[in-house]
């Protein structure tokens, strides 16, 4: 029995390299439309530069000659920013407890850096992915609106500025 397997639907950014995942019967061929943006569509794993949303048919046929056929849906996302929550609870229940920038499209964070309500720099980091768990020197800081501001580069080289504010609750 054939099979044609294009992979999971998946959400990709703008112009980076995205690798499909297909696989098929045996020692058959593969054969992938629309075929623009792929760097080789008669192979399982081609790479696709896309631009917008796309979806791809992988087509397989065995030795034997049957075929199989099998779709991915790829979004693309080119709305580039960095989202930071509103508010968050750094508890201890591993639910919410870390204020982290969340960055879409973004290659660098130039800084982010918290500050209290006098206006004294309580929180900075250049690393993606790392946040603050609400507190200084080991104590918790009290409930309150904290200020924020950052700086990013999208993947298109651009520079992302942004401040604002959150609420420590718990």
């Amino acid at each position: 029995m054939p099979f044609a397997n294009a992979g999971p639907d998946t959400i990709v950014v703008y112009g980076q390299p995205y690798q499909l995942q297909g696989t098929g019967s045996g020692s058959g061929t593969f054969s992938w439309t629309p075929v623009a943006g792929l760097s080789n569509a008669t192979i399982s794993n081609p790479v696709a530069r896309l631009s917008k949303d796309e979806r791809f048919f992988l087509t397989t046929t065995s030795a034997g000659g049957c075929v199989a056929i099998d779709d991915v849906f790829i979004k693309v996302v080119t709305d580039f920013d960095v989202y930071v929550p509103l508010a968050f609870t750094p508890n201890g229940n591993n639910n919410n407890d870390v204020l982290i920038p969340y960055p879409v499209g973004i290659k660098q964070l130039n800084y982010f850096k918290i500050f209290n309500r006098y206006g004294q720099l309580i929180y900075s980091t250049k690393q993606l992915g790392n946040g603050w768990d609400g507190k200084i020197n080991g104590k918790l800081q009290p409930v309150g609106t904290y200020v924020w501001i950052l700086q990013a580069v999208n993947v298109l080289g651009q520079i992302i500025n942004k401040n604002g504010t959150t609420i420590l609750l718990q």
